[in-house]
């Protein structure tokens, strides 16, 4: 339910308010807040040392939305510009927003825009507009799984000109168009790769899950999937609290009393244990501690046993909580050692194994030095 509410709820008001939920969209949001160089790394730079001109080459097309936007500058109080932005309603700098609006331009196709003293291209300027507008109104109004930058582009291609993407924008003529663009992009072949195959394409799939955990709007079946490593973390994280419930539901205290010594349920010594009042309460306690407290951890480690590839990114999306941080071959630690670790102290704390609570104090310091000796 609460993994319903976040990838049904949560997520698409945190995104209609700006806040990205996904590494990839951090990452690329970095990207355009840093310059250029800051995003190179050490062996670009080492490569650069010895080259300058290939390093300069490459950090070209990382400047180019911050140079067209500075070569625009020289036009934006031309009147013609000015129209373009005052029909579709923007502010100038729109036009460079989202670098992925530029994705398919090149230095030879925004020619004389990046010139200081090249002629205003009316036909680029009235595409750029287009993108733009096009980029507002899909992210204002349209939800879509698709990146939005990518769906902007697609939709301005549908349009002639500026006037006739603002003549579709004043019936739902442009909602119905960028419905159908979405579909034929959603039929587009997409790349599956299985979990244990392992690169680049992978990571940068990871990244792009909601909270490396969903994919965008995920049908009931996906989400119920994607969920698997919220449920295991949750059900060993509750695992230790009902423990403790399970044993102090047949918690028995030897008692002397009138006609002998009597074993009462010490949270309840109203109760003589194994009579038939404390039978419902015994048999539903030997029944959580076999199913769930033993029956649950043991499942668990089963599974991930049986794992081909545990250090696949699938594979440490789902477990990577439990079998992260130790040495490949001691993978069992936390969900063998750690588990014995808490079932002993527990053991000890809500049973009757040790009467005597000094006894009881002085065994307790004990559980860790036998779980890291472990």
């Amino acid at each position: 339910m609460l993994c319903a509410v976040m990838a049904y709820i949560v997520v698409p008001l945190l995104r209609k308010a700006g806040i990205e939920v996904t590494e990839a969209a951090k990452k690329r949001k970095k990207r355009q807040d840093s310059s250029a160089l800051d995003d190179l790394g050490l062996p670009e730079i080492y490569m650069g040392i010895e080259d300058p001109q290939s390093l300069m080459e490459g950090v070209k097309p990382r400047l180019l939305p911050a140079r067209l936007k500075k070569g625009l500058d020289r036009v934006k109080e031309d009147p013609r510009v000015v129209s373009l932005l005052d029909a579709a309603d923007l502010d100038f700098s729109a036009c460079v927003e989202s670098p992925g609006l530029l994705s398919d331009m090149d230095e030879s196709s925004l020619g004389g825009q990046l010139d200081p003293f090249g002629e205003l291209d009316l036909n680029l300027m009235d595409l750029l507009v287009r993108r733009a507008w096009a980029f507002s109104l899909v992210k204002a109004s349209f939800t879509d799984p698709l990146p939005v930058d990518k769906l902007a582009v697609a939709v301005s291609q549908k349009f002639s000109s500026v006037d006739d993407m603002k003549k579709a924008s004043e019936g739902d003529e442009f909602m119905f168009v960028a419905e159908e663009v979405a579909s034929a992009l959603r039929m587009e072949p997409t790349k599956i790769i299985p979990a244990e195959v392992e690169g680049d394409d992978i990571e940068e799939d990871m990244d792009s899950l909601d909270f490396g955990l969903f994919t965008r709007k995920p049908s009931p079946t996906m989400l119920l999937y994607q969920s698997v490593p919220v449920i295991w973390v949750t059900l060993i994280n509750m695992w230790p609290g009902l423990l403790s419930q399970y044993l102090q539901m047949i918690w028995c205290q030897p008692v002397q009393e009138e006609t002998g010594v009597v074993q009462r349920l010490l949270p309840h010594p109203d109760l003589q244990c194994w009579s038939s009042d404390h039978m419902p309460l015994a048999v539903i306690a030997i029944i959580g501690l076999s199913c769930w407290c033993v029956g649950m951890p043991l499942l668990l480690i089963l599974v991930i046993y049986g794992l081909r590839d545990k250090n696949s990114p699938e594979n440490q999306r789902r477990f990577g909580y439990f079998i992260n941080g130790f040495e490949p071959r001691f993978w069992w630690y936390d969900l063998v050692v750690r588990r014995l670790d808490i079932a002993c102290m527990m053991l000890v704390t809500y049973t009757s194994l040790t009467d005597d609570q000094r006894a009881k104090l002085l065994s307790i310091p004990g559980q860790p030095t036998l779980g890291y000796k472990a």
